[in-house]
């Protein structure tokens, strides 16, 4: 997908935001978005599909009221636009759509589905983050109501601004948003989470914080690379192989990772060693794990190294267990040593498989 520019057909965008408030509800609650960046096409488009969203099934999202440092966050990387953002492990994600990056979708509360959501947009000369904020605001809609803003830094000390503003949707529910916008070089990257007004605080505490400051460049982080490959779609019924490969490294001898993945979509079958593990010189390896998690540790004997430069590391056999149209990430996260057992910095890469009806 390729960002769109800040300028462009913003009236016609405003124009669909309308009809988006007016569709039925099955056609509102089909893609649970949260507000984009009020200054670009992308943004507008986001924005008005947040608001007019309508949750056909309450009971459908996940438990409510949940702390994030009391459950386990996974990391989002987007390989294409460079940066990674960590979600809980419950929340649904979806790639690549409707001109968004990620959408990130949480548990529903007060009627409404808490989400998050990234986007990227190209600008046309280099910007400072208050200033692509400001440019935002000054084109929102007088249906959306500024509430407060914000500047700042993130934990890596990239600068942040933005703004929270509350709307209210179709369906007469008051929902509030906050949007916090980064910028790199000519790329902004707008980071949104919306929740009902009346869970806001709870859910920016419980969730929005956390996420936000776990945004990163993948620029930023040095090392090696560990990621995980498999077809992207595959039929309902089907069968899938997915690899564990690393770019490359010097004197690798111990890895040892947790994968995680949605068993309601996808079932693990078989977990075998990579051909250069296999063939590397002498070591222990192990695997254990329950229903959506696997824990892998393999390290070599005293007399050798597991493997060295790029490498296959771990082959994984699943199942199609779900329906068409059903997705499961494939997330990996770990640690890797080299043999004087000095930690050596990784970049873990996850994928994700999306079902698709027999032919």
């Amino acid at each position: 997908m390729t960002a769109k520019g800040i300028w462009g057909s913003f009236s016609a965008i405003l124009a669909l935001c309308v009809i988006l408030l007016a569709v039925s509800p099955s056609m509102a609650g089909a893609c649970p978005t949260g507000v984009g960046c009020g200054c670009s096409d992308d943004a507008a488009f986001g924005a008005a599909l947040s608001a007019g969203m309508k949750v056909p099934n309450v009971e459908s999202g996940m438990p409510a009221n949940l702390d994030v440092s009391k459950h386990e966050m996974l990391t989002y990387t987007n390989a294409e636009y460079d940066f990674t953002i960590g979600y809980l492990r419950d929340w649904t994600v979806q790639g690549d759509i409707l001109d968004t990056e990620v959408i990130l979708s949480g548990p529903i509360v007060d009627g409404y589905m808490i989400n998050a959501n990234v986007i990227t947009v190209e600008l046309p000369a280099e910007m400072t983050t208050y200033e692509y904020a400001k440019a935002g605001r000054e084109q929102f809609p007088e249906v959306w109501v500024i509430v407060d803003t914000f500047n700042g830094t993130i934990s890596n000390g990239e600068p942040v601004s933005g703004h929270i503003i509350t709307t209210t949707t179709g369906e007469g529910i008051e929902v509030k948003h906050r949007q916090a916008c980064l910028v790199r070089n000519t790329t902004a990257y707008v980071i949104g989470f919306t929740a009902a007004s009346s869970t806001f605080d709870a859910a920016e505490s419980d969730y929005f914080v956390p996420m936000l400051q776990s945004f990163k460049y993948i620029e930023d982080v040095a090392g090696v690379e560990i990621s995980i490959t498999n077809p992207s779609e595959v039929l309902e019924g089907g069968k899938f192989t997915a690899i564990v490969t690393l770019d490359d490294s010097t004197d690798l001898s111990i890895f040892l990772f947790k994968l995680n993945y949605d068993p309601s979509v996808i079932a693990l079958t078989e977990v075998e060693e990579g051909f250069d593990s296999a063939t590397a010189s002498s070591y222990t390896w192990l695997s254990w794990g329950d229903k959506g998690t696997r824990q892998i540790v393999a390290y070599s004997d005293t007399l050798g190294t597991l493997v060295n430069g790029s490498a296959e590391l771990v082959r994984l056999e699943f199942d199609i267990v779900g329906r068409a149209g059903e997705q499961s990430v494939l997330d990996i996260q770990g640690i890797i040593g080299d043999s004087a057992m000095k930690q050596i910095e990784t970049i873990w890469v996850d994928s994700e498989v999306t079902i698709t009806p027999e032919e």
